[in-house]
């Protein structure tokens, strides 16, 4: 990888925590956060799809679901 970074797999808990939970809803996002400081995180498509099936039964808005979406996609 360029840049010195190493690759991190993140399973569905480790992504939403650190990309979806807002700082200061849960203890573990700065944790989380500072330790893919120095990585280039990636998901497997079992994560994508858990994420985006945990926010359709959320009942999260179409804006939300959306934004979600893109956020995965890249």
């Amino acid at each position: 990888m360029s840049g010195g970074k190493t690759p991190v797999l993140l399973d569905t808990d480790a992504y939403r925590v650190a990309y979806v939970h807002p700082p200061g809803t849960d203890p573990r996002v700065f944790e989380v956060r500072s330790k893919l400081h120095q990585a280039v995180p990636f998901i497997s498509f079992q994560t994508r799809a858990e994420l985006i099936a945990g926010a359709k039964e959320a009942n999260w808005g179409i804006r939300r679901l959306n934004a979600l979406r893109l956020q995965v996609a890249q």
